[in-house]
C-alpha cells in the first residue's frame, strides 16, 4: 500500500481524543505518549500538516501534505497582531523565526527592557558590565538626536575620507577671498571645484586611498576589501590576516540596477547623501553626475563579483601571499599599507602570511578603480559609509532608502525599535547576554542528548564512506578520519571565554564605554556603536592576532537558533537556543528529536564533505584529501544534482515560471539529501527495531513516517510574494517549497517509508554510498517492463535511473553472485567517463570564480524547456 492509499487506509484519530492519566496509554494495540512535551510536538505537527492530508498523495505533493496548513494555522493562532506584524516586517516566517521571537522576549528581560521585569544579575556576576550593557540598550531605545545631527555620525567618518583627498581641494582664489573676508559673507557658500577630480587614479594616489580606507576600517566599515586576523588555513596552529572582497549591497540584486524606476530613486538618494556629506567640500560639483558615477562603479564591481556558489566555496580559493604581492595585484588600493597600519605603531603585525580569497578578483577590481575618476572613488567611499551605518541614522534619506528595500523584499513595515536595539546589544555585549541566558535556560540534559545524536550521526557518516565503492582507498581513509575527528560544541562556550566565569567575560569589555543618554548635539547612541566597533578592531589586532588560534571560538551566541559547521575547527556548533521545543526535548520520542534537531545537525555536518569540505583536512588545513581521480568522479556525480535542479521550476504570484540554478544550490541540496538520510539511519540504529510511543492523533503513521514529517516542519513557512526572486538570485538554498520535497526524491529512506517509486524518466542522483539507488532503479524498471534506454547510460556514473522500489521496505535482495562481467563493465565505463568529462569538469572549475552567468544574476524565466546553465 503506497502513497495516498496508505494514509487514507486508516481513519484519523481526533487530536487529543485520548484522555488518560500517566505518561503513556494504549489504544488499538499502540502505546501513546501523554506527556506535555509529546502533546506539544503533536500540536506543532498539526499546525503544519494539511487538514485534508488523507486526500493528498505524499509521493506526489509532499510540501502540501506536510506543510499545507502552516499559514492558515499560524494566522488562526495570531489573528490580530503578533504574526501579522511580524510578517509585515519580515520576508519569511517559519518555526525558526517564531523561536527567535520567543527568545527575544527573554532577551528583553536580560536587557532590562521593561521596568520591574529585569532579570536579576547572576550570582558572582560583574554588575558593572551588566549595567554597561543595559545602559547601551536604553540609550539606543531613547536616543532622539536633533534633526541637524541625524547624519552626523556618518559624516564624521566621511570627513576623514575628505581629509585624505584634501590634496585635490585647491587653494581659494585670493582676490575673491579678500572681498569675502572684508564683507564677511559667502565664505561658507562659495563653490570651489576639485582640481583634477575628473582624472583617473594613478599610483601617486595610493596613499590617499590608503588613508581613506584605513579611517573607515578602524570602525569596521569597508571600502573595497575586508580584512581581519583569522586562524590560518595553511597552518592551523598560527594566526594570519584574512583578506576578502567587500561587495557593496546597496541594491540586493544586480538586475535591480537595470530597473529605471529603482535606479532613478537610488541615484536620487546617493546625490542627496553626497550633498549632505560634502557641505564644506566639492560644493560646485554636480551631485547628480557624481551619483551617476557611484552608481556605475557599484554596477561594474558587481559584474566581477564572485558568484553565490563561489562564496560558498570561498575559503577553498584562498591563496597565501606576502602583503607586497597583494599590493601588486591592486596597487592603487594599497591594501598592504592599510593592514600594516591597522594595529597602530605599537604592535605591527607580521605580513608574511596574508591569506587572500579570490586572487583573480583583485586584478579585475584594479582595472575598475584605475579607470574611475578621483572624485568617483571618493564619492564611492562616502556612499559606502552611509550604506554601512544607515541602520544607526535617522534622516529622510535613510527612510527613502529603506523604502526602496521594502519595495524590493515585500516587507510592509520596518523592524521595531526594540528589535533594532536588541540586535545592536547582541553584537557588542553578546557574551554578557549569552551568560545570563545560559544561567536561566541552559539544560545539561538537552546538551547531553544533542551530543548523543551527534555521535550517532557521525557513526553513520563513517559507515557511508565505508560503503562508497567509487572512492580510492586513500580518499576513503581520509574521509573517515575527518568524520572521526569531527567534534561538537553544544550549549554555550565553555572555554576562551568560559561563559560561567565572569572574570573571563569581564576581560572582553575592558575599555568599553557608553555615554549617558542626553539630548544634545555632541553625542548619540550611534557614536557609542561606532566607538565599540573601533574598540573591537583595536583589541582584535593588538591581542587576538598575536595569540595562538582560539580552537573553541564561537561565531554564534548561546541564545541563537542557528547551527553551523566550522571548516577551520572541524566542529559542529549547537547553541542552547535551539535545544528546546519545538525543535527537541529529552521527553519526546526519538523520531521527533532525530527528525527535527538531528536532520539539521546532520545537514550541517555534511558540509565537511561537500565541494569546499573536501579541500579541508581533519585539522582544518586547506589541503585536499581526495585523489585526483576521485575529484573527477566527485565533480561528475555532483553534476547530476546540478542538472536535476536546473529542471525544477517555481511559479510566482503573477504566474511567471522560473528555473532554479542547479549550480548555485547543489552544495545545499546534497547536504540536505545526505544529512537527512544520515539522521534517519542514526535514528533507526538507535531504536534498533523498537517501536516508539506514538503522538496523540497520529496513529495511522509509522514511526518511520513520523520521522520524515518531523524533518519537513522546518520548511513550512509564510513568505512575502517578492521573496521568491530574492532567493532564486542570491540564496544557496532552494526556496522552502522546493527544499521541503526535492532532496527527498534522492533519499532511499523516505521512498521506502512512504512507498514512493521514482517517476518515469525521473533522475535519481547519488554521490556517496553503495549505489543502492542504481540497484533499486534497475529492479523497478525491470519489473515494470521499463528498461533503461541506451542513451541514459551517459549519466550512469551519477546513478541517474528510472523506476524505484517495488514495495514498502525496499527491494528484495538479488540472489546469487553478481552477473558475469558486471565489475569489468563498471570499471571500463568509469574510465570512459573520466576521459569524456575531464574537459567539462575543468571548465566548470575555472568558471567558479569568474563572472556570474545571466542565470545567476537573475532567475531565468522558463521559455518552453527549462533553462540550463551554460
Amino acid at each position: 500500500m503506497h502513497g495516498k492509499a496508505l494514509v487514507r487506509a486508516l481513519p484519523l484519530l481526533p487530536f487529543m481524543a485520548l484522555v488518560a492519566k500517566g505518561q503513556t496509554s494504549t489504544y488499538d494495540g499502540k502505546e501513546y505518549c501523554l506527556t506535555s512535551q509529546c502533546d506539544s510536538a503533536a500540536m506543532n505537527l498539526y499546525d503544519n500538516m494539511a487538514e485534508n492530508f488523507q486526500d493528498i498523495d505524499p509521493c506526489e505533493n509532499w510540501h502540501e501534505f506536510s506543510c499545507g496548513h502552516y499559514g492558515k494555522r499560524t494566522q488562526e493562532m495570531y489573528p490580530n497582531e503578533d504574526v501579522v506584524k511580524l510578517f509585515d516586517s519580515m520576508q519569511k516566517v517559519n518555526s525558526t523565526a517564531m523561536m527567535k521571537r520567543t527568545i527575544g522576549l527573554t532577551l528583553n528581560d536580560i536587557l532590562g527592557g521593561q521596568p520591574g521585569s529585569e532579570m536579576p544579575p547572576p550570582k558572582y556576576s560583574d554588575r558593572f558590565t551588566i549595567d554597561l550593557m543595559r545602559r547601551y540598550y536604553k540609550t539606543c531605545m531613547h536616543d532622539k538626536p536633533p534633526e541637524t545631527y541625524q547624519l552626523k555620525p556618518a559624516v564624521r567618518i566621511a570627513e576623514k575620507v575628505h581629509a585624505a583627498f584634501s590634496r585635490y581641494d585647491p587653494p581659494h582664489d585670493e582676490k575673491t577671498m579678500k572681498k569675502k573676508r572684508k564683507s564677511g559673507k559667502g565664505l561658507e557658500t562659495t563653490p570651489e571645484p576639485m582640481v583634477n577630480g575628473s582624472l583617473p587614479l594613478d599610483s601617486s594616489d595610493g596613499r590617499i586611498v590608503r588613508n581613506a580606507t584605513l579611517a573607515m576600517a578602524r570602525h569596521q566599515i569597508w571600502g573595497f576589501a575586508k580584512f581581519a586576523p583569522q586562524q590560518s588555513v595553511f597552518n592551523t596552529s598560527a594566526m594570519a590576516i584574512g583578506v576578502e572582497p567587500y561587495i557593496s549591497n546597496g541594491l540586493p540584486r544586480k538586475e535591480l540596477y537595470d530597473s529605471e524606476s529603482i535606479a532613478y530613486e537610488y541615484k536620487r538618494i546617493i546625490s542627496a547623501v553626497l550633498k549632505r556629506a560634502y557641505r564644506s567640500q566639492w560644493r560646485a560639483h554636480h551631485y547628480n553626475d557624481l551619483a551617476e558615477q557611484v552608481f556605475k562603479m557599484e554596477r561594474r564591481i558587481l559584474d566581477i563579483a564572485p558568484t553565490v556558489q563561489a562564496w560558498q566555496r570561498g575559503k577553498g580559493t584562498t591563496a597565501q601571499m606576502s602583503v607586497d604581492r597583494l599590493s601588486e595585484l591592486a596597487p592603487e588600493l594599497m591594501i598592504g599599507d592599510v593592514i600594516r597600519d591597522q594595529a597602530g605603531t605599537v604592535s605591527r603585525p607580521s605580513l608574511k602570511n596574508t591569506e587572500v580569497m579570490f586572487p583573480h578578483y583583485w586584478t579585475d577590481l584594479q582595472g575598475i578603480v584605475k579607470t574611475s575618476s578621483k572624485s568617483a572613488v571618493r564619492a564611492y567611499l562616502v556612499w559606502q559609509i552611509f550604506l554601512q551605518t544607515q541602520h544607526l541614522l535617522e534622516h529622510w534619506t535613510v527612510e527613502d532608502y529603506r523604502n526602496i528595500l521594502r519595495e524590493i523584499d515585500g516587507t510592509k513595515s520596518p523592524s521595531t525599535r526594540n528589535e533594532q536595539c536588541t540586535e545592536r546589544a547582541t553584537k557588542h555585549f553578546g557574551h554578557v547576554m549569552s551568560s545570563m541566558y545560559a544561567q536561566e535556560f541552559y539544560s545539561k540534559e538537552a546538551e547531553t542528548l544533542a551530543e548523543s545524536i551527534f555521535q550517532d550521526i557521525k557513526e553513520q557518516y563513517i559507515k557511508l564512506f565505508e560503503e562508497t565503492q567509487w572512492m580510492d582507498p586513500k580518499s576513503k581513509e581520509r574521509a573517515i578520519e575527518k568524520a572521526k575527528s569531527m567534534d561538537i560544541m553544544a550549549g554555550f562556550s565553555k572555554e576562551n571565554p568560559n561563559l560561567r566565569d565572569w572574570s573571563d567575560i569581564k576581560n572582553f569589555y575592558v575599555g568599553a564605554l557608553v555615554q549617558p543618554n542626553r539630548n544634545d548635539s555632541l553625542w548619540s547612541h550611534a557614536d557609542d556603536y561606532l566607538e565599540l566597533e573601533a574598540l573591537h578592531t583595536r583589541e582584535s589586532w593588538r591581542k587576538e592576532f598575536h595569540r595562538p588560534p582560539n580552537k573553541f571560538k564561537w561565531f554564534k551566541n548561546t541564545f541563537d537558533v542557528d547551527i553551523y559547521y566550522s571548516q577551520e575547527l572541524n566542529k559542529l556548533v549547537v547553541p542552547a537556543g535551539i535545544l528546546q521545543k519545538p525543535m527537541m526535548d529529552p521527553g519526546m520520542p526519538a523520531y521527533v528529536n532525530y527528525g527535527s534537531l538531528g536532520t539539521i545537525m546532520a545537514q550541517k555536518m555534511a558540509h565537511a564533505f561537500d565541494a569546499q569540505g573536501i579541500k579541508f583536512s581533519s585539522t582544518g588545513k586547506l589541503e585536499s584529501w581526495m585523489t585526483k581521480g576521485d575529484l573527477v568522479q566527485f565533480d561528475y556525480r555532483q553534476l547530476c544534482f546540478q542538472e536535476k535542479y536546473n529542471f525544477i521550476n517555481v511559479t510566482d504570484v503573477n504566474g511567471e515560471v522560473y528555473n532554479l540554478n542547479g549550480k548555485q544550490v547543489a552544495d545545499e541540496v546534497i547536504a540536505d539529501t545526505y544529512g537527512h538520510e544520515m539522521a534517519y539511519r542514526a535514528w533507526k540504529t538507535r531504536v534498533n527495531g523498537r517501536e516508539e510511543n506514538m503522538l496523540r492523533g497520529y496513529h495511522q503513521f509509522t514511526d518511520d513516517q513520523m520521522f520524515w514529517l518531523m524533518r519537513s516542519k522546518q520548511y513550512c513557512s509564510l513568505e512575502q510574494d517578492e521573496t521568491l526572486l530574492q532567493e532564486l538570485a542570491t540564496s544557496p538554498n532552494p526556496p522552502n517549497r522546493i527544499e521541503s520535497w526535492a532532496p527527498l526524491t534522492d533519499s532511499l529512506g523516505w521512498r521506502e517509508s512512504f512507498g514512493c517509486k521514482p517517476k518515469k524518466k525521473e533522475i535519481v542522483c547519488q554521490l556517496w554510498g553503495n549505489d543502492q539507488h542504481q540497484k533499486t532503479g534497475d529492479k523497478a524498471a525491470a519489473e515494470s517492463g521499463k528498461k533503461n534506454e541506451t542513451e541514459d547510460k551517459t549519466k550512469s556514473s551519477s546513478k541517474v535511473t528510472e523506476g524505484g522500489p517495488k514495495e514498502k521496505g525496499g527491494p528484495k535482495e538479488k540472489g546469487g553472485a553478481k552477473e558475469k562481467g558486471e565489475e569489468k563493465e563498471k570499471g571500463e565505463e568509469k574510465e570512459k567517463e573520466k576521459v569524456r568529462d575531464k574537459k567539462k569538469i575543468e571548465e566548470n572549475k575555472k568558471k567558479e570564480d569568474s563572472k556570474p552567468t545571466k542565470q545567476q544574476d537573475k532567475p531565468a524565466k522558463q521559455q518552453g524547456k527549462p533553462t540550463k546553465e551554460e
